[in-house]
């Protein structure tokens, strides 16, 4: 399904955890996110067209792997992109740092499996 990047943009505005995903970017610097040279987004939509998760990543096709650099979703959303990732980019690795508690920790894939 397609859905009209105005709606992603709002939906991340307006998503009372986007400070999580975002830190304090101000709605240019996350509008700008989207389209940055290098940057990738893929959204996660539901059959009514609702937007349940966002992901921002750069990928690096000469190591096969993708790092993330905004992920804001729920439980159903990030499934979504999880099972995307399985489907579209088989043989990469993915990883991701996120603050937690005060400090950076790394992640990938096979964490949340």
């Amino acid at each position: 399904m397609q859905i009209e990047a105005i709606r992603v943009v709002d939906w991340i505005l307006n998503h009372p955890k986007r400070k999580l995903a975002f830190k304090n970017g101000s709605d240019l610097d996350i509008a700008m996110a989207l389209v940055a040279p290098g940057n990738h987004s893929h959204a996660a939509v539901d059959n009514d067209g609702n937007v349940k998760g966002v992901i921002i990543y750069s990928q690096d096709k000469q190591n096969k792997s993708l790092t993330i650099k905004h992920l804001l979703a729920d439980r159903v959303g990030f499934a979504s992109l999880r099972a995307a990732w399985e489907i579209y980019f088989p043989d990469y690795t993915v990883t991701g740092t996120r603050s937690k508690s005060g400090k950076i920790v790394k992640h990938s894939i096979s964490d949340f499996k």
